[in-house]
């Protein structure tokens, strides 16, 4: 202390003497400046480095409380003060803590340091220093709301940059782990036509829940300090690391808001989101994302903004793209295709999600468990496996199943399967899918509806008894967590002491939906792993953080192979279009012609044709006709699994693959396989139809299709194809070129 008196009173004897000198302290330019590059700094910090800021905003205020103490005691250290230690500090600490609240005692400061530049310059500094952690403590009271404010306005500015404009409505788990997914997207090197990652611009629209009174939305002073009534402060922090912007809606997005809005932009308007509207306006081609795990309340939403989209004022979300969290069913489907934003809304069904994940790896098809000859492109074990819970997840994954489990066997024929399905309420649920599907009612050999069985129950354990040596693959789907773990554990054991082949061909996949759960089993399975000595018996999927990423949610991410896949089958059916005489040349030029120059343009083209039409049956083929366009995609990896051109890793077996390409090489302008001449190529080649055709007939009856003796017919569903393959060889031999053509597409076209 005594030191920083030594040099204060030695710089104002300076200054005293040396007044005129051109000397840095006494030029009040130079420190005017110094303070205007400090304010400038501190200013980038606090919208910059505002995190920093707030998580070590304690340690910055102790520190600008000591200094401020240390300027006060070298000032007050006289007069009455001078002697007295205990006075001189605490009047020291009163002036210091008063910093704070913007107020100084500088009429308390000796006359003599008023002019003296370096006392002065500090005692500035440290005020300045002090107001700004105010401010930044004041700013983190209001919960976000004014930096958004402040990142919103300047959103608004006129920019050439081309920007992605995602925005989420509703501040939720499932948001926060698609934006911060689309971040890391954004961060990988894009090609030339994906301009506009480099500037995405997240926006959180806080709606207003059903139980909030319209006066909790407004801007008020309370509201002011807190953010939502509604647990959105939890999501703070991670909306700005993501440089998010939160808004407040005044109002839900209900059915009721169509009454009293217009337009689109009165929407924004009613909803008190003025500069929202602003915002898309400029950035046509935004993404809306309502992915509340309320359901109910994202789809009613979205209905908003189809009866919106209706109006003819409406020209801003002409190209805006709609991703609603809901159940993919036949009700919620229709809010993609009827009018209103037509083909720009996608249901994002996590269920759905969860079992595409298994889709994903050959190593999670049934062809993997069923002791595959790559010769023949045949399986040589039957294919047994049992669902548990038969709710949103487990239907999906019993489709996934029954659709990729139809393989050939060793004699060219349908291979052996069955499918055991266990839950509680099997009656009401089996009820309502095989009205969906009436042709599964035949397949009492291949089905087995366990009703009314608890897994707790004895009747459970007898039938796992009677099954376990030939069972492979179980899926545990019955929506709680824990209990699915301790189920999944019970079966590993149980597997392990009574199974023949203890884990040879046998797999659980395990859905779970929370991180933490998947870390507890993942340390289980360690355990499992040294001691047991397997590996990968467990497969936990569809956790939520899986799910809710940009590759898994995106139709153009999950679309582009089946879209290209669609165009590819186009060409070859023209290309093989017979030309002998005029009018069959006639016809084929007229198809080239109209086929499109992109896969995305034919696939939009196909919508368009079909939407003109204006009836069901039209909207059912395009449904069925865009399912098995992405089911062949999938099914790709099984069919080069069974030629032996992928391995169980899921790469490519290259030379193998080359083979193939080679083998189904057609003549030209023909459906002819002039390759496929010996008797080994013939039957890889057959099998592999073959299996097509069941996979095909196995899409169709999910869909609801039953077969038929006359033409096909979309109103009732009915099509004649859906027959075993020796009677579409003796009936409609003329159909099995369209499986070849899918055969010859699966092993050249490049799937990623």
């Amino acid at each position: 202390m005594y030191m920083l008196s030594t040099i204060i009173s030695q710089t104002g004897e300076c200054n005293a003497q040396h007044a005129t000198d051109p000397c840095f302290l006494n030029q009040w330019g130079y420190s005017t400046l110094l303070l205007i590059i400090i304010g400038i700094g501190l200013v980038y910090l606090l919208f910059k480095k505002r995190k920093f800021l707030v998580d070590n905003l304690k340690w910055i205020a102790g520190t600008v409380f000591i200094a401020g103490f240390l300027i006060y005691w070298y000032a007050f250290n006289e007069g009455g003060s001078d002697s007295n230690s205990i006075a001189l500090a605490f009047r020291s600490a009163l002036s210091s803590m008063e910093m704070f609240a913007s107020h100084s005692d500088l009429l308390e400061v000796p006359k003599e340091l008023h002019h003296d530049p370096f006392y002065m310059t500090i005692f500035s500094v440290i005020h300045f220093l002090a107001v700004i952690v105010s401010a930044v403590f004041i700013i983190k009271l209001l919960g976000f709301r004014f930096i958004s404010w402040v990142r919103l306005c300047v959103a608004n500015l006129p920019s050439k940059k081309k920007c992605r404009l995602f925005i989420f409505w509703g501040v939720n788990d499932n948001a926060i782990l698609l934006a911060d997914s689309i971040r890391k997207k954004a961060a990988e090197p894009k090609g030339k036509n994906e301009e506009g990652w480099e500037n995405c611009r997240f926006i959180f629209v806080r709606l207003l829940s059903a139980n909030e009174s319209s006066s909790h939305g407004r801007f008020t002073f309370s509201h002011f300090f807190n953010s939502s009534h509604d647990g959105t402060e939890k999501f703070i922090e991670k909306i700005e690391e993501l440089d998010g912007i939160l808004v407040n809606s005044k109002f839900g997005i209900t059915g009721r808001v169509i009454d009293k809005v217009k337009s689109e932009f009165d929407l924004y308007k009613y909803l008190g989101l003025r500069r929202l509207g602003n915002l898309i306006k400029k950035y046509p081609q935004a993404t809306f994302y309502f992915l509340s795990p309320n359901e109910e309340l994202n789809l009613e939403a979205v209905s908003v903004f189809k009866e919106i989209a209706k109006c003819k004022e409406d020209r801003v979300h002409n190209q805006v793209q709609i991703y609603c969290h809901a159940r993919k069913n036949n009700q919620n489907q229709k809010l993609e295709i009827c009018d209103g934003l037509k083909h720009q809304i996608h249901i994002i069904d996590s269920s759905n999600l969860a079992v595409l994940q298994l889709k994903k790896n050959v190593r999670n098809h049934p062809v993997n468990f069923a002791d595959v000859d790559t010769s023949k492109a045949c399986v040589k074990k039957p294919f047994t496996s049992m669902i548990i819970g038969f709710g949103e997840t487990g239907r999906d994954a019993f489709r996934f199943l029954y659709e990729f489990g139809a393989l050939i066997d060793a004699n060219g024929n349908r291979n052996p399967r069955k499918i055991y399905v266990v839950d509680e309420h099997m009656d009401e649920l089996k009820g309502d899918f095989l009205m969906k599907a009436p042709a599964l009612k035949e397949r009492k050999n291949e089905l087995e509806w366990c009703e009314e069985m608890s897994i707790h129950s004895e009747r459970f354990w007898e039938k796992l008894s009677e099954i376990i040596h030939d069972l492979n693959y179980v899926v545990i789907a019955i929506g709680n967590d824990n209990e699915g773990m301790a189920l999944a554990i019970d079966l590993y054991e149980y597997a392990y002491r009574y199974r023949k082949d203890c884990f040879n061909d046998f797999r659980i996949y395990l859905r779970v939906n929370g991180s933490c759960n998947t870390i507890q089993l993942k340390q289980i399975k360690e355990y499992f792993n040294i001691y047991g000595n397997t590996r990968n018996v467990i497969i936990t999927f569809g956790a939520q953080e899986e799910i809710f990423s940009y590759d898994v949610v995106s139709t153009d991410v999950l679309e582009v192979l089946a879209k290209e896949f669609y165009y590819a089958y186009q060409k070859i059916m023209i290309d093989a279009m017979p030309g002998t005489n005029e009018k069959e040349i006639e016809e084929k030029k007229k198809a080239k012609e109209s086929l499109k120059q992109t896969a995305e343009e034919e696939w939009n083209a196909r919508r368009e044709a079909l939407r003109d039409k204006h009836s069901l049956d039209a909207q059912i083929k395009l449904a069925y006709q865009e399912e098995q366009d992405r089911a062949n995609v999938w099914h790709i990896d099984t069919k080069k699994f069974l030629a032996g051109a992928m391995g169980e890793d899921g790469k490519d077996n290259k030379e193998r693959l080359k083979e193939m390409v080679e083998l189904t090489q057609r003549e030209a302008h023909t459906l002819n396989y002039s390759k496929v001449c010996d008797v080994v190529s013939s039957t890889l080649f057959d099998n592999l139809s073959k299996c097509e055709h069941l996979r095909w007939n196995a899409c169709m009856e999910l869909q609801g299709f039953v077969t038929c003796d006359g033409d096909k017919d979309f109103q009732q569903k009915k099509h004649k194809c859906i027959v075993d393959n020796d009677v579409l060889r003796s009936k409609y031999p003329e159909t099995i070129p369209y499986d070849q053509c899918v055969v010859e597409l699966s092993f050249r076209l490049k799937k990623n």
